[in-house]
């Protein structure tokens, strides 16, 4: 029987160093509770709730036109922390 132990992972919108989210407005809440998956770039991004709210609401709002202009479509899948931690882990540093 394999081991799937859940390991804790920051919001992908969190700053350690502040203990805060990156943009002063927001209600990040530190510790991701699942992913999305970009879809054009195939990288996981972790997200707390009151992020992934925010992401999932401004995604849906998003006119087609807009999303014609992000890369991919701006199309996502959620995965959830469970599924999304171990190839997270694995997965290498976002570069540029």
């Amino acid at each position: 029987m394999t081991d799937t132990k859940t390991v804790a992972v920051g919001c992908h919108f969190f700053d350690p160093a502040t203990g805060t989210g990156k943009n002063p407005n927001s209600r990040c809440g530190g510790e991701a509770v699942g992913f999305v998956r970009i879809k054009n770039t195939g990288r996981l991004c972790p997200l707390c709730e009151p992020c992934k709210t925010t992401f999932v609401s401004a995604n849906k709002a998003m006119s087609d036109d807009v999303k014609k202009t992000i890369p991919g479509g701006g199309e996502y899948e959620e995965v959830a922390l469970e599924v999304g931690s171990a190839e997270f882990a694995a997965q290498p540093p976002k570069t540029a």
